[in-house]
């Protein structure tokens, strides 16, 4: 346990160094890593991203990023992670439907957090999120099925890839539009 305190600690203490993450934004950067740390460990474990932790995650965030404008209109737009969380949940709830259970709808939920946040600092933030999540999910599936180590059928966790993709597009996502732009 005292390994794990101390792995949150490091890491809370890290998301400040996230380009473009302005003070007042920070208490609800750290509540979407404490969520997503949360949905990665109860993914992996059970397959499941649980309502009872995806609704108030989502309160939350919308709370506290209302809140960090309201201190610095300058730390985001709140409106625009607004309708990112909602564009993204519904993308990914077409997608669930037409993948006909090949997507959880705990993993489309979840995109309405990561719509959120990502939203909150641009849509093109949000889209690398997207695409980086879709790499880190996709490349080692396709490898598991061509190494016939899974199957078309095998349920794998899907939302880490997701908040993986995530928390890369926050950290790098602008410094890499401008070196694949430049």
């Amino acid at each position: 346990m005292v390994g794990v305190s101390a792995a949150l600690g490091v890491v809370l203490a890290a998301v400040p160094a996230l380009g473009g993450v302005a003070p007042a934004s920070l208490p609800a950067y750290w509540w979407f890593l404490a969520a997503t740390m949360v949905f990665v460990i109860t993914d992996l474990d059970h397959r499941r991203i649980p309502n009872r932790i995806t609704y108030p995650a989502v309160v939350g965030g919308v709370v506290l990023l209302g809140v960090a404008v309201m201190v610095d209109p300058g730390s985001g737009s709140w409106p625009r992670g607004l309708v990112a969380g909602l564009v993204a949940f519904g993308t990914f709830f077409l997608l669930g439907v037409a993948a006909r259970g090949g997507l959880g709808m705990g993993d489309v939920k979840l995109m309405g957090l990561v719509g959120l946040f990502l939203g909150f600092r641009g849509w093109d933030v949000l889209f690398l999120g997207v695409v980086f999540g879709a790499l880190a999910g996709g490349i080692p599936a396709l490898v598991l099925l061509l190494t016939r180590r899974a199957g078309r059928r095998d349920e794998l966790a899907y939302g880490p890839p997701l908040i993986l993709g995530a928390w890369t597009a926050l950290a790098v996502g602008e410094r890499f539009l401008v070196w694949y732009l430049g």
